[in-house]
Parts: C-alpha cells; structure tokens; sequence
C-alpha cells in the first residue's frame, strides 16, 4: 500500500533556516523514515492499548504514608489507580507500519520459482537479507531498491517474452548470474555481488534488443 507518511513519493521535504533572524529558509528532500525511500508499506498492526503511563505497566505504584508533620514516606506498594492493576490502558488507535520492499521486486523470484525453488528458498532469503540489512543501509542502497522497483516490472516482460525463443533462459541467469551473486553474499563480498546483479539487470534489458 502506498506510504501514508511520504504519499508514495518515498522522499519527505524538509525547511530548514539558515542563518537566524534573517529568514531565509533552504529546501531540502530526506528519504522517508516510514518506507524506507521505497513509497510502498505492508500495514503490520494497529494497536489501541498501551502501558500506563502512571505506573510503566507495571501496575502498581508506591503507597505513601503521611505523617503530622507533613512529611510522606513510601511504606509498599498500591494498586494503580489508572489501570486498576492491569497496566494498561485504552488510547487512540495507532496503526504501524514496515516498508515494504517486495513491491515490485519479481526478477528473482520468478527466475527462483520457474526452476522449482520456493518464494522463502534459501537463495531468496539470502538476497533478501542482502537488500534488507546491507543495501537499504545507504541512501545510494535506497536509491538502488527503489529504481529497482520501478524498472523491475519491464524487466520481467523482456525476460518472459525473451523465454519464448530460449526455453533455458532462466537457467542460464541462474547458473551465470543469480549463483555467482549468492556466492559472493555468503563471502561477504557485497559490493561485488551488487556489480554483478546490475550486470544482470542490463543483461535482461539488452535481451529486448537482441530479440
């Protein structure tokens, strides 16, 4: 679903002034801390109970005892009288979100699912940690997933209408492509992996103008 903080755009505007009193204002674009730059989120809950703010959850508070003189010395420990003991409390309701990054994202798994591997193969997984945890780590790694995501789905129809003519094109992306990039992932050689998946990327396209 489109990304309720950023309306999609995956950037987020921003004004900062520059000296002050004197008004002048720069304009500036962040990415959104929402979606991650992508534009896209998966909704992952809403919740509407939250822990007391009087006793942290806990449902107690301290029970004091007052003296003549004024003076009050914690003696135990009472019921809170918010929640009534339960730590919680009822609030508006807020929903949460997490980017969602398999928007679009088609190329490997389908090359993945046509030679009979699942949609959590370990290959898959592999590359998805990849993206997740290495790549989107960067603004350059955001900016990467996210032309991915907007160039992936013309990619995939050069590669099912290239499949027509070559029944192992998909095989021959895999064995010279897709593994050699796994390999370098589990060496931890991201930046040489990354190469290589672009050079799969313009290799796809090219097959649209070889056809």
């Amino acid at each position: 679903m489109r990304c309720p903080k950023c309306n999609g755009t995956g950037k987020m505007s921003h004004y900062t002034t520059r000296y002050v009193g004197c008004g002048e204002d720069i304009y500036h674009e962040s990415w959104c801390d929402l979606c991650d730059g992508t534009g896209k989120v998966k909704h992952v809950k809403t919740v509407d109970t939250f822990d007391c703010p009087t006793c942290y959850g806990s449902g107690k508070t301290t029970k004091y005892k007052k003296y003549s003189t004024g003076r009050e010395v914690p003696c135990g420990e009472k019921t809170c009288p918010k929640c009534y003991g339960s730590g919680k409390v009822k609030g508006k309701p807020v929903k949460y979100y997490k980017p969602d990054y398999n928007e679009g994202c088609f190329i490997s798994t389908t090359i993945c699912n046509l030679l009979g591997k699942e949609d959590n193969c370990y290959e898959l997984n592999l590359l998805r940690k990849f993206r997740d945890e290495w790549l989107r780590c960067s603004d350059e790694g955001v900016e990467m997933i996210k032309k991915y995501y907007e160039i992936s789905p013309k990619l995939l129809q050069h590669l099912e209408n290239a499949s027509k003519i070559d029944n192992n094109i998909f095989e021959k992306l895999y064995t010279n492509f897709l593994s050699e990039i796994i390999e370098c992932i589990e060496n931890k050689n991201f930046n040489k992996g990354l190469i290589k998946y672009q050079k799969m990327l313009s290799y796809i396209e090219m097959l649209k103008l070889n056809k």
